[in-house]
């Protein structure tokens, strides 16, 4: 079954997408997704919509794009609460993205301050929708894309 056969018919609200991505988080890490994001569904003006932060613009609701290389989708085994998540999400909409990460692995200084990326941001929108991935006690600004792919609270539905 292809991507696009796959969100026609099979995807869901809540559901983790995994993207190829940059190739620094993928070297980092060691997983096939070097970017991640939540599926939320049909948002006003967009027909697919994922909630993430991405490079170019920071927190917000991005296109499902099927166009780009989707490595993954995974699922919750706890339903997520979308309404519960869309509230928080809406506190950090419009927040830089953090470039922390890849500025350490440069040498460069970080400074960590109110700044996500797509790890982040998804952790965070999926644990205060009741479908946390991760222990709590776990920094979520130290997650990855790879940490979803070997999270037991959720399960591969693609390929």
């Amino acid at each position: 079954m292809t991507i696009q056969d796959f969100i026609a018919s099979g995807i869901q609200p809540g559901d983790m997408v995994g993207y190829k991505g940059l190739a620094i988080c993928r070297w980092k890490t060691g997983g096939i997704a070097g970017h991640v994001c939540v599926y939320i569904g049909p948002t006003p003006g967009s027909a697919q919509a994922v909630v993430t932060a991405d490079l170019s613009q920071g927190v917000n609701f991005y296109p499902l794009d099927d166009q780009e290389e989707i490595v993954w989708v995974r699922r919750c085994k706890v339903p997520p609460n979308l309404g519960l998540g869309m509230d928080w999400f809406a506190t950090v909409v419009g927040k830089p993205y953090g470039w922390d990460d890849i500025y350490e692995d440069a040498g460069l200084p970080v400074d960590g301050k109110n700044a996500y990326d797509c790890s982040h941001v998804s952790a965070a929108f999926l644990r205060v929708s009741g479908a946390p991935q991760f222990d709590p006690a776990f920094n979520e600004s130290l997650l990855t894309p790879r940490d979803f792919e070997t999270s037991i609270m959720c399960q591969q539905v693609w390929p």
